[in-house]
């Protein structure tokens, strides 16, 4: 895996482990109340979507387990209709999504480290 590629895997895994540090031991209701939170959740999963546009190609057909086409769309929804946006979606994007994306990311590293 060429060094960039790695480095845009590790920074979306960054930003994953951040935006589900920001809302640790909160209810959905406890998130709906923190205005901080949404917008470091938010500005975080928009930072994600930009990063899988820059991922080759060829690994994203590889790894069709991750769910790159719907991360870079729900950055499109969070930039071009912030105000539309589901904070309900956003939450299970976060307690649902982020730790099997941060798995898949660990997994891919790990493969394509031993080549």
């Amino acid at each position: 895996m060429k060094r960039k590629t790695e480095q845009i895997l590790e920074k979306i895994e960054r930003y994953s482990r951040q935006t589900r540090s920001f809302v640790a031991g909160y209810t959905y209701a406890d998130f709906m109340q923190d205005d901080k939170a949404i917008a470091a959740c938010v500005f975080n999963l928009s930072q994600i979507g930009e990063l899988v546009k820059i991922v080759d190609n060829s690994l994203k057909e590889r790894y069709s387990t991750v769910p790159w086409h719907q991360l870079r769309g729900l950055r499109n929804r969070i930039v071009h209709d912030y105000e539309g946006v589901q904070l309900y979606d956003v939450w299970d994007v976060i307690q649902h999504g982020l730790p099997r994306i941060e798995h898949e990311l660990r997994m891919i590293r790990e493969k394509e480290a031993q080549g």
